[in-house]
């Protein structure tokens, strides 16, 4: 198993968070419809991943320091 995001820490461009924020909303919003549940925000994050990859840029970390040192 691993994972792809360590909570809610991420960061970029203005432009690309924002497409992130539209993207997320249309998802989110796309869940409750079709699925008739709300999900966990990092699990919507991973659908947008796998239908957006390019919009990160992934590196290897932990819930330590190197959150924010291999940023």
């Amino acid at each position: 198993m691993h994972w792809l995001f360590l909570g809610g820490i991420f960061g970029g461009s203005s432009k690309k968070l924002v497409e992130f924020a539209d993207l997320t909303k249309r998802k989110c919003i796309e869940t409750i419809k079709k699925e008739n549940t709300i999900m966990w925000e990092v699990n919507i994050w991973y659908l947008i991943y796998l239908e957006h990859p390019e919009l990160f840029d992934t590196y290897i970390s932990d819930h330590n320091k190197t959150m924010l040192i291999e940023y």
